[in-house]
C-alpha cells in the first residue's frame, strides 16, 4: 500500500496510541480530497509546504540526512515531536498549519468523537467554512 507524501505526514502528526483511534484508521484520502475541493488555496498550499518541510527536515531534528519517511517508527514519532519546537519559525509554523489540518480531519470523524464522548457531527453541508 502507497500513501501520498501528505497522508502519510497526517498519519505521522496523529498515528494511533493507547487505543485512541489514529488517523492511520481513518479516512483521510476522503477528507484530503474534500479539502482539495473546498479549501481555500492558501490552505492547500500551507498543507504542501508542511508536509515536504516535515519530509526533508530530519537532518536538522535528528541530525540524519535522510528523508523522513526513511526512518524507522521510533525515529518518525521523534522527528515529529521535535519539529514542532523548531527554532526555525517559518518551519515551526508550517508544521502547526500541518498539525491543525491533522487536527481537523481526526477530530470530525464519527468513530474518534464516540471514543472522546463527543456529540457526532451533523451531516455536512457540502462547504469548507473557515
Amino acid at each position: 500500500m502507497s500513501l501520498s507524501p501528505t497522508k502519510y505526514v497526517l498519519c505521522r502528526m496523529l498515528p494511533s496510541v493507547d487505543g485512541l483511534t489514529g488517523l492511520d484508521q481513518i479516512d483521510v484520502d476522503g477528507f484530503l480530497k474534500q479539502l482539495n475541493k473546498e479549501a481555500p488555496m492558501t490552505m492547500r498550499i500551507t498543507l504542501v509546504l508542511g508536509v515536504w518541510a516535515f519530509i526533508l527536515t530530519p537532518f536538522l531534528t535528528l541530525k540524519i540526512p535522510l528523508p523522513s519517511f526513511l526512518l524507522s517508527r521510533r525515529l518518525q514519532d521523534e522527528h515529529a515531536h521535535l519539529i514542532t519546537d523548531t527554532r526555525i519559525y517559518l518551519l515551526r509554523q508550517l508544521i502547526f498549519a500541518v498539525k491543525a489540518i491533522a487536527g481537523m480531519c481526526w477530530g470530525k470523524d464519527p468513530r474518534v468523537r464516540q471514543e472522546l464522548n463527543l456529540k457526532l457531527y451533523d451531516a455536512d453541508t457540502g462547504g469548507f467554512r473557515t
